[in-house]
């Protein structure tokens, strides 16, 4: 598997869990910041939307705020999980691993529950929700088992 450096841990690290805070706000509290991102109104492409289906035009202005934040998200949040540890084996691989796949196990289970009881906007909220959290669940048990690994090396 290919594993980026160790040096791009701590940056990723940084923009990773900036970006979720700002993701956050972005979500929540959209109206009351949104006079702060007029700045970042492009036109841009529609390939797809209910306005192009509907015959709207082709280029749209759009705030890019939200396609900003999500980028750095995916891409921070897989280059910090998968970035190489100082001391990297087998251990380390199968810590990762195993992390990765809780937090599969863990996203799916709240996709079912939010199946079954959230409806109608709010279940588009949730889901966008659901898109990120997999990658911060991923990064913060990988964390807390690495910690508690090198906690447990540094005893004995």
């Amino acid at each position: 598997m290919y594993l980026f450096p160790n040096t791009f841990k701590k940056p990723s690290a940084w923009i990773f869990y900036s970006s979720i805070v700002f993701g956050i706000s972005n979500l929540f509290f959209y109206n009351s910041i949104s006079h702060l991102t007029t700045g970042l109104e492009m036109k841009v492409p529609v390939f797809l939307s209910d306005h192009l289906l509907s015959g709207g035009q082709f280029w749209i202005k759009n705030n890019l705020v939200d396609e900003i934040i999500s980028l750095l998200l995916v891409i921070s949040g897989i280059i910090h999980g998968f970035s190489k540890e100082r001391v990297e084996d087998e251990l380390i691989a199968k810590i990762r691993l195993e992390s990765l796949a809780w937090s599969v196990q863990v996203n799916f289970a709240f996709v079912i529950l939010e199946t079954v009881f959230i409806f109608g906007i709010h279940f588009y909220e949730v889901m966008i929700i659901q898109l990120f959290l997999i990658l911060l669940l991923f990064n913060l048990k990988q964390h807390i088992a690495l910690n508690r690994f090198y906690k447990q090396a540094d005893e004995k």
